[in-house]
């Protein structure tokens, strides 16, 4: 098995970047999918995709969908396009 570093510095000589942004991006659309389909609450959600923390899954998700978990999770359920995507 590799040590961390040992696998994070192979991955970016491999491919000239860090796996995290990657790894970040898988946890981000398994949030989106929990979001859409289940009634878990966004902490729970936060924990299930290794985000921790309610705050650290809201900052991170904006970034990536232009809208936040919450806004995301009423515009589904309403039927209606999330304010801030196209």
């Amino acid at each position: 098995m590799f040590p961390p570093d040992s696998w994070n510095a192979a991955s970016k000589k491999k491919t000239n970047a860090s796996p995290l942004p990657a790894y970040r991006s898988l946890r981000l659309e398994k949030a989106l999918q929990l979001l859409q389909h289940t009634s878990m609450s966004l902490p729970e959600i936060a924990i299930a995709t290794g985000f921790g923390t309610r705050c650290n899954l809201t900052r991170w998700f904006t970034r990536a969908y232009n809208c936040s978990p919450k806004a995301m999770r009423d515009e589904v359920f309403s039927g209606a396009s999330p304010q801030g995507s196209a």
